[in-house]
């Protein structure tokens, strides 16, 4: 298998445990004394939902930019859309991975540089307002790795 295949099975695979879960999740006796772990427990809230945002992105070689995202998460799985904005050029890269919630993620993306991998963190700091921390490594072009960090708002 190449790579190319490799990603679309990964996101597949992420689409279905995506779907999976959402029915899961809103599936639910009528009767309210028996609820849903879910519905009752903050905690468990906080491990999903969608964040957006605008950050500062740091290059080794290329200076910096500007980067807005988005983030879906829901307990273990991940999906990530970003837009990247330099000087001279800007990238789109969409990325699908695993973690705890909002506050550790591990990425595969995909994107006009090509395939990536990703870390990212991300804490809440006051009510829904969000700072991150991430750090991208580009497969075939290591002059674009970066560090980003910048502050969001979760839904």
């Amino acid at each position: 298998m190449n790579a190319h295949s490799i990603s679309k099975a990964l996101t597949t695979l992420s689409v279905l445990v995506f779907l999976f879960f959402s029915f899961s999740v809103q599936a639910g006796s009528i009767n309210k004394q028996h609820r849903s772990f879910i519905n009752k427990d903050q905690d468990y809230k906080r491990l999903m939902g969608i964040t957006t945002g605008i950050g500062q992105i740091k290059t080794n070689n290329e200076g910096s930019g500007t980067a807005l995202y988005a983030n879906f998460f829901i307990f273990w799985f991940n999906l990530s859309a970003e837009f990247h904005e330099f000087n001279d050029r800007s990238t789109y890269n969409t990325y699908t991975g695993v973690g705890l919630g909002r506050y550790f993620q591990f990425q595969y993306g995909y994107g006009d540089e090509g395939y990536l991998i990703r870390a990212r963190s991300e804490i809440e700091i006051y009510k829904k307002i969000t700072f991150y921390l991430s750090r991208e490594r580009y497969r075939e072009k290591p002059y674009l790795d970066n560090y980003s960090a910048g502050f969001g708002y979760n839904f």
